[in-house]
């Protein structure tokens, strides 16, 4: 692997994740915001990517501009607990672990209700921050992996095949069970050592 395991700090508490949660679903932020949903995605999206944005860029976009802190302690204690929730799922990434994601893997018969279309969002926006390093080593491959990704977030294809599949229970079960397999695939993609000739 490109990174050691020592690089990455213990997972959030259950008391850490709370306030995470609570904080962006606060008023403190801007309406644009990514929720704990659709922020977990993105950062997992940074944790599977194949280069790290600089932290003021992808903060800025996950908050969708400037939150408005309560004080100097929360504005450095917010985003060192992002950083830490990226790190920990390229921690499961790292060793093999299909990480576990914050919300049942469906889409059930409301798919724009769906938890896992507001996770899939922002998984797809942390692609999107820098997606030509996502499929300029292997485009057909990566896009073959992102399909449920893809798919399960509506932001494509609204009166084509992706929507279709997407509102089908039961095809789109079948497609976004292997999300945390795909997670660790992608990462390996972007991460593993290269084979020497």
């Amino acid at each position: 692997m490109t990174e050691t395991a020592d690089r990455f700090p213990a997972p959030l508490t259950d008391a850490e994740t709370e306030r995470l949660r609570a904080f962006l679903d606060s008023a403190a932020v801007p309406e644009e915001s990514l929720d704990f949903l659709g922020a977990h995605g993105f950062l997992t999206a940074l944790a599977v990517a194949p280069r790290q944005p600089e932290p003021s860029r992808w903060l800025r976009e996950l908050f969708g501009g400037e939150p408005r802190y309560a004080d100097d302690a929360e504005a450095a204690r917010i985003p060192a607990l992002l950083q830490r929730l990226s790190r920990s799922v390229a921690l499961d990434l790292y060793h093999g672990q299909p990480p576990r994601l914050p919300c049942p893997l469906e889409l059930g018969p409301d798919p724009d209700q769906a938890p896992l279309a507001d996770w899939c969002s922002g998984f797809m926006e942390g692609v999107f921050l820098d997606d030509t390093a996502w499929f300029a080593a292997d485009e057909e491959r990566v896009a073959e992996l992102t399909l449920p990704m893809m798919m399960a977030s509506g932001l494509f294809d609204e009166d084509g095949d992706l929507e279709r599949l997407r509102r089908d229970p039961r095809r789109s079960r079948s497609m976004v069970r292997d999300i945390p397999d795909l997670l660790v695939d992608l990462y390996l993609l972007f991460h593993a050592p290269t084979p020497n000739p």
